[in-house]
């Protein structure tokens, strides 16, 4: 297998590995009643139980809405990886922008939104028959006013409720340590995601890298909380300071080359 694809494996191969046991998680420590558990359990293609509650059954408008979507998608698509991957290849091989590696992780925010939106249809439109319409996989995330709301409400529905479900929930009296607790596991799982394939296919580390994303999220999104419910414009900003700036951690060589952004070394 080349190994551009290989790593893309290794990362399906061990989201699979991971995605098990967490829903197996939900299950055990969810407060959703047990019978609805059970059923999510054994038949839920989503991490989060909430998300698999708000399936619903698919009216015209729905089907029309995601009839242009996937059309609008299909072509951006196709300009990503035909003529904007180019711009992001430029940073990796290029002398003169070897410097400023780090800032082709901002340069690929754009191609890993088309991508998140391209793999959500897809999977709205292979459980249309079975379960309906399911949420999208980014719910307005520009519509988010703090980034506590951003990682529980607005990004990555399918699976971003999971933490809510299996920690907050758990841990009403302290939020502190919940918050805590959920992006700690968040960081350890996208370690396991993007550090392993990058070392297995081409001995390469970004060790530290995902974790520390995720774990620099914990102090703003404590701080928010606590201190600025009555300064909305405050922490509207806070956010997207704390989600944006550090994004290089995230969208690192290994992310790039998990899906695709650039070629092998």
């Amino acid at each position: 297998m080349p190994p551009n694809w290989q790593i893309t494996t290794l990362f399906v191969l061990l989201f699979i590995a991971c995605f098990i046991p967490m829903k197996l998680a939900n299950t055990l420590l969810s407060t959703y009643p047990k019978k609805t558990r059970l059923n999510y359990f054994l038949i839920s293609p989503f991490l989060s139980i909430r998300t698999w509650i708000n399936c619903r059954p698919a009216t015209a408008s729905d089907i029309k809405h995601l009839l242009l979507h996937t059309l609008i998608i299909i072509i951006l698509l196709y300009l990503t990886y035909t003529q904007y991957t180019s711009l992001i290849q430029s940073f990796s091989h290029n002398p003169i922008f070897r410097g400023f590696r780090g800032f082709r992780g901002y340069l690929a925010l754009p191609a890993f939104l088309i991508l998140i939106h391209a793999v959500s249809l897809l999977s709205q439109w292979l459980l249309l028959p079975c379960l309906g319409y399911t949420p999208h996989f980014l719910n307005k995330p520009h519509t988010s006013k703090n980034i506590s709301n951003f990682w529980t409400r607005h990004w990555n529905s399918w699976h971003g409720p999971w933490f809510h479900e299996t920690t907050i929930q758990r841990l009403p009296k302290n939020p502190n340590l919940a918050t805590t607790l959920a992006f700690t596991i968040s960081a350890i799982w996208h370690e396991i995601l993007i550090t392993i394939p990058l070392y297995l296919t081409f001995n390469q580390s970004v060790l530290g890298l995902p974790a520390a994303y995720f774990l620099i999220q914990i102090p703003p999104t404590i701080f928010s909380r606590k201190y600025l419910k009555q300064k909305p414009r405050t922490a509207y900003i806070l956010q997207w300071l704390f989600i944006v700036a550090p994004l290089p951690l995230m969208l690192n060589n290994s992310t790039l080359l998990i899906f695709h952004f650039i070629t092998p070394p």
